[in-house]
């Protein structure tokens, strides 16, 4: 099962940072992530380029993204540099494409989890493998962010705050959205990221915050922003 985060990627064994890049693809540059062994052991890590649905293979950058090294051998509680290079490939329409770099540890250098269990005369251990992806976003030509917010609903329970809405793209480019909790004051009891629109199309998001403090009066207010901190939705809770 691949794992994804917002700020740093922590697996069983190792971790990756950062796990998003947002690029222009309209000259080369090279990148850098940072990949932690969190073990006592030596691990090997191989790479490789996976396509996100919601961009379909038209908006991909699987062939455009060249990763080095390809295959990487980290110390105990060491860290390796792994490098990548986009580049803009021919008749590439504008807008934003998408693909993810994933990091997999190769056997047999895992961590090997549970128990040795017998069942007649074998045995069968139990393994976990860490695999990881980062989203690389690469844009080119004229970006359009066009759409933003459908069907908001935030219902407040107790100390939990849900937030539901329809993530709406119109344009080429998908929505990065934020969210900011305040008081009745204007005080911020919580912000984040609030989940990642299609490129183009519409998809339900649903968000759960349980760390809010106290909280004076009777409503909070929500409010939804784009990448660019453009206003999405404002609205008033009862709590």
């Amino acid at each position: 099962m691949m794992l994804f985060a917002s700020a740093l990627a922590y697996g069983t064994n190792f971790s990756v940072a950062p796990t998003r890049f947002v690029l222009r693809i309209d000259k080369v540059a090279t990148n850098e992530v940072y990949v932690s062994n969190n073990t006592q052991k030596p691990l090997r890590i191989e790479t490789y380029i996976e396509s996100d649905a919601e961009f379909r293979s038209d908006y991909n950058l699987n062939s455009n993204i060249a990763i080095f090294p390809k295959v990487i051998g980290i110390k105990p509680g060491g860290k390796q540099v792994v490098r990548f290079r986009v580049k803009p490939g021919q008749n590439m329409e504008d807008g934003e494409y998408k693909s993810y770099i994933v990091f997999k540890e190769i056997p047999p250098e895992i961590k090997t989890m549970g128990e040795k269990k017998k069942s007649g005369d074998s045995t069968t251990n139990i393994t976990i493998v860490t695999e990881l992806g980062i989203s690389i976003y690469g844009g080119i030509g004229e970006e359009v962010l066009k759409g933003g917010v459908e069907n908001f609903k935030g219902v407040f329970r107790g100390k939990f705050l849900e937030i539901n809405f329809d993530a709406v793209s119109h344009g080429n480019t998908s929505f990065k959205y934020k969210y900011i909790v305040e008081d009745g004051g204007g005080n911020i009891l919580n912000e984040g990221k609030a989940g990642i629109s299609p490129r183009n199309g519409k998809k339900h998001i649903r968000l759960g915050i349980s760390e809010l403090p106290k909280i004076k009066g009777n409503s909070i207010k929500i409010k939804l922003l784009d990448q660019y901190d453009n206003m999405l939705h404002e609205e008033k809770v009862k709590i």
